[in-house]
């Protein structure tokens, strides 16, 4: 398993990991996050993430890609200040 300086990047990995994504698919849609690290800007952090993002919908599943998005929605209510984007 990669190491990840960003900790969203490397939460994504790990809620890829327990929604049951495969392998390939993990290693497709984590491409090129160890290069980002603990400084890189908001918006080169941004960029990964939406990248990231489009790669997650095209590779999962729609039950695997729900699981994701339970997690999120279940951290996210821990955070009452934080809207939630479900979009």
């Amino acid at each position: 398993m990669l190491s990840y300086e960003d900790g969203r990047i490397r939460k994504l990995d790990e809620s890829l990991r327990a929604a049951g994504a495969t392998q390939p698919a993990i290693e497709r849609i984590m491409e090129g996050g160890e290069l980002i690290r603990k400084d890189a800007s908001p918006a080169h952090r941004a960029e990964w993430l939406c990248g990231a993002m489009e790669r997650m919908n095209e590779m999962l599943d729609p039950a695997t890609r729900q699981a994701m998005m339970d997690e999120h929605i279940r951290v996210g209510t821990q955070f009452p200040s934080v809207k939630l984007n479900t979009t």
